[in-house]
């Protein structure tokens, strides 16, 4: 009970050589059907990505795009239904003192 009797994680990015900076890159997970006593959640995928570009030799910028489908999924069925978060994005800034 309540936990996935099969999970797979994969992460695939690359490079291109006509924008040597800029790096892109998707992430899946994927779980099988959990059962506790009072809930079911049916197996499901998110999927995630990114792109990021090296401004120079110390600085990067990148944006992260979870959920990209929007999948609305039980993140946990422990303590009650636990929804995982929706669509969201983020942008950061990275510099290398």
């Amino acid at each position: 009970n309540w936990v996935p009797r099969t999970t797979i994680n994969a992460v695939f990015d690359t490079r291109l050589d006509a924008v040597p900076g800029l790096r892109l890159g998707v992430a899946g997970r994927w779980q099988s059907v959990v059962v506790g006593p009072n809930a079911t959640q049916g197996a499901y995928l998110v999927a995630d990505a990114f792109a990021s570009y090296e401004l120079n030799d110390k600085t990067s910028i990148r944006l992260n795009v979870n959920n990209l489908l929007d999948k609305k999924y039980l993140r946990g069925i422990a303590y009650g239904a636990i929804y995982g978060a929706p669509r969201n994005a983020a942008v950061t800034l990275n510099y290398k003192l």
